[in-house]
């Protein structure tokens, strides 16, 4: 394969020759990077630098868009970017196919859209860690790049898969303790849908017919009937809000959602309560930890599920 012609770097004329050499060579010395690099359109490559801050998702996979923060660390992150960025897009029609189960058949729970998206991001990360050995890398890699191969070593070191062990590190590396970066991997896109704009009004349903197939509560151990209607989640809402001043604090939306999943999992170890959850009843309480520490609002997303409980011990009355 010959060398890549015509590429066009926009990174604000920030050495745009450097990050071609840096490609081409690649091209010449690696057989992962290569084959990346032509499923991109090869010499219709674009690269650019998104002002706005992240990268974005790319219409084609032949048009890279890096975020911003990719300046910080010179050529060689903007270069090692933007192979693991190609990855993302030639990945775009899982992306497209889980983002599709989610919004439009509405197939899936957030837990499991969550969850499949960082599997497939995880994909990005393995084809750039394969190229760096393909290449020789590792001591000129950027700190970017370090922390990517650094995470293979931790899962080899816990005996884990690499998928495994990228779901269950923070998503802003393990020195990331507080903010969204501070969420593990599996259960960050879970945050970006709870932090979007309009959340209230896409989740309620959604939430109540993929979170759980039903609320039950037991009368001398035993189920009396065969299934109760639990109260609808814009209820709650309602109820919740006019119970909790907390929601002056900007993040009302994620501290409702994680404190009704939290509610449903600790009535679900009380021998008084069975809740038929969508998936491990132990996953969906982790992920609402997690998103609620990240957040800063963990305390008021506990004592949002205690007054949930409430709310469901009014609505559904012991069956006799």
């Amino acid at each position: 394969m010959g060398k890549l012609k015509n590429v066009n770097v926009n990174i604000n004329g920030f050495k745009e020759a450097e990050v071609i050499t840096i490609l081409n060579n690649v091209v010449l010395k690696s057989t992962t990077g290569a084959s990346l690099i032509r499923a991109c359109g090869m010499n219709s490559l674009s690269i650019r630098i998104d002002q706005n801050g992240m990268a974005n998702d790319a219409s084609k996979a032949s048009k890279i868009v890096l975020g911003y923060g990719a300046m910080k660390g010179g050529v060689r992150e903007i270069a090692e970017s933007a192979l693991f960025e190609m990855q993302n897009s030639v990945n775009m029609p899982k992306y497209d196919g889980l983002k599709n189960k989610w919004t439009k058949d509405k197939s899936i729970s957030l837990l499991k859209y969550s969850v499949e998206k960082c599997n497939t991001e995880t994909m990005s990360s393995e084809t750039f860690i394969k190229i760096c050995k393909e290449m020789k890398w590792f001591q000129e890699l950027s700190g970017w790049g370090k922390k990517q191969c650094l995470a293979e070593g931790f899962a080899k070191i816990k005996k884990k898969s690499f998928e495994q062990h990228f779901g269950d590190v923070p998503h802003g590396g393990v020195e990331c303790t507080a903010g969204p970066g501070s969420i593990k991997s599996r259960h960050l896109y879970a945050h970006d849908v709870l932090m979007k704009k309009l959340t209230r009004y896409i989740l309620t349903d959604r939430m109540q017919s993929t979170t759980f197939s039903r609320v039950v509560r037991k009368s001398g151990g035993k189920v009396k009937t065969e299934q109760c209607q639990s109260p609808a989640i814009r209820d709650v809402i309602i109820k919740v809000q006019k119970l909790i001043p907390a929601y002056t604090r900007g993040k009302p939306v994620a501290t409702l959602i994680c404190g009704y999943i939290i509610a449903l999992c600790n009535m679900n170890k009380l021998s008084e309560w069975e809740v038929g959850f969508n998936g491990p009843a132990n996953e969906w309480e982790a992920i609402a930890e997690d998103i609620a520490r990240g957040l800063g609002v963990h305390q008021d997303t506990l004592v949002t599920s205690k007054k949930i409980v409430k709310i469901f011990e009014k609505h559904i009355s012991l069956t006799g």
